[in-house]
C-alpha cells in the first residue's frame, strides 16, 4: 500500500503519483481536472484543506484513498 500525507501540496502528491488526482476527483475536486488548477492552486493546497473546505470526513477522504490501495499517514484532516 503507498503512503501518502494529507498535509502535502496536492500538486507534489499528483507529480509522485496521478492516481491521487483520480481519486480527489471521485471526492468531488472537479476543478483539479484542469492542469492549469494543480499547477496554481495545487502548488498551495492540501487535500487537508481541501477536504476541511468541501466539508467532507476524515473517514470519506480515507475511504477514498484506501479503494485504491493508497493510506493516510495522518488520523485526521
Amino acid at each position: 500500500m503507498k503512503l501518502i500525507s494529507v498535509n502535502e501540496k496536492i500538486f507534489n502528491l499528483i507529480q509522485k503519483d496521478p492516481e491521487v488526482l483520480d481519486v480527489l476527483l471521485e471526492l468531488g475536486f472537479h476543478h483539479m481536472a484542469d492542469p492549469d488548477m494543480v499547477s496554481t492552486v495545487g502548488k498551495i493546497m492540501t487535500i487537508s484543506k481541501a477536504a476541511n473546505r468541501h466539508k467532507l470526513s476524515y473517514e470519506e477522504v480515507k475511504q477514498a484513498f484506501n479503494l485504491r490501495d493508497i493510506d493516510l499517514m495522518e488520523e485526521s484532516l
